[in-house]
């Protein structure tokens, strides 16, 4: 049997020491894992889409094991030219992976790049070009047809990096694609427009009577990608627009009687020992996983003698959300009752954590921390311990000496 520990601080006089009877606590919520996270044993993983905008994630600091997988978004497609020559595809963007070794204790801020919008199709006039989001360049519009003869397509703009930030510095970036560029104008349908560039890939050149080269990748001095410019040549395909990264691509260009070039994807920045990939054809999104405490749900009950004198009366249940019931503890000098009960979690090995406030014999409303472990599965005695407001040190701890404590 080991021995109890106590604190003297929290010593009163006889004349305010609380009998030692179970009091009721009341619910109080606390912080769970955001609504973007899931929890499997110990391993969490935090996914986060381009629908959602940019957020943020707080990383415990008893977490370890953090990696990232951050996926850039395709750019659009260029547009159909208004006699039938095709516009081409939008660049694939990057995948990015790796470990953030010092990402435990840290705020992560995520932003899922937004897939390139694609050009319009070219009719009796130009397609118009797929508009820039995010650090997506915009994609160019189409040269105009003569009548019949119809219009370019619209180039198809780039896709917009995804970025992890740890306090506020970039340290995975995966890029976008580059837009796909326009079909030429008029009836000849072999005027196609030129592919989109992958993450880190420049674009493809349009094909025609002309020259109509694609955007250079991470050409730009921004992240945001290269707008490309209106078409001026008549029946001219419209040029995909520059793709988001470390480094934006450049726009593709454009010709007369060509189609347009496709843009150039962006550049990545990838953690030490991770890699990049340029396989994703769709919108950008991020997955934070990292290994953490097992928390489920829990219930304590028992009626105890434990260390040398300390008695306690535990009933309580609840999640890492909430928790309600009642605890008192009784041991020399400390002698508090269970005022509200913010949480109640399993490590699903027997071992419970209750927090909350508990009153004093002074008086005094305090947060207390208690360690409840179940010996039933391992063959090890019961065994409890209790801290009060932000002493590092137990106030109160010991074996089981009479009773049982359960955790469920």
């Amino acid at each position: 049997m080991s021995s109890t520990t106590r604190l003297s601080a929290v010593t009163a006089t006889a004349a305010m020491a609380l009998f030692f009877l179970p009091g009721s606590a009341s619910a109080a919520p606390t912080q769970a894992l955001p609504s973007q996270c899931a929890q499997s044993g110990s391993a969490v993983t935090c996914t986060y889409l381009a629908s959602g905008g940019q957020q943020t994630l707080a990383i415990p600091a008893n977490a370890t094991n953090v990696r990232v997988t951050v996926r850039g978004a395709v750019g659009g497609a260029g547009g159909d030219g208004g006699g039938g020559a095709a516009g081409r595809a939008g660049g694939n963007g990057a995948v990015v992976t790796g470990a953030l070794p010092s990402a435990a204790g840290t705020t992560l801020t995520v932003r899922p790049g937004v897939r390139g919008a694609d050009g319009t199709d070219g009719t009796a006039v130009a397609g118009t070009g797929g508009a820039g989001a995010g650090t997506g360049g915009g994609g160019g519009a189409g040269g105009t047809g003569g009548g019949a003869v119809g219009g370019g397509g619209g180039g198809g703009a780039g896709g917009a990096a995804s970025v992890v930030q740890q306090d506020g510095s970039a340290v995975a970036i995966a890029a976008g694609g580059g837009g796909g560029g326009g079909g030429a104008g008029g009836n000849n349908t072999t005027r196609t427009g030129g592919l989109g560039g992958a993450a880190a890939a420049a674009g493809g050149a349009g094909a025609g009577q002309n020259t109509a080269p694609g955007g250079a990748a991470g050409a730009s001095a921004t992240t945001t990608g290269a707008t490309a410019a209106a078409a001026a040549g008549e029946r001219a395909g419209g040029a995909g627009g520059g793709g988001g990264g470390l480094r934006g691509g450049d726009a593709g260009a454009t010709a007369a009687n060509t189609g347009g070039g496709g843009g150039g994807g962006g550049t990545n920045r990838v953690p030490t020992g991770g890699s990049a990939t340029a396989s994703n054809a769709a919108a950008g999104s991020v997955v934070v996983t990292y290994q953490g405490p097992v928390v489920r749900p829990a219930s304590v009950r028992g009626d105890v003698r434990y260390g040398e004198d300390g008695r306690a009366s535990i009933a309580v249940s609840g999640s890492a959300a909430s928790g309600s019931g009642t605890c008192s503890f009784r041991d020399g000098d400390v002698r508090i009752v269970c005022r509200t009960i913010t949480s109640v979690t399993s490590d699903g090995t027997g071992t419970a954590t209750i927090t909350g406030t508990a009153l004093t014999q002074t008086g005094a409303v305090v947060g207390f921390t208690a360690v409840v472990k179940d010996g039933a599965s391992t063959g090890a005695l019961d065994s409890l311990s209790l801290t009060l407001g932000t002493s590092p040190a137990p106030v109160t701890s010991g074996v089981v000496t009479r009773g049982d404590l359960a955790v469920s």
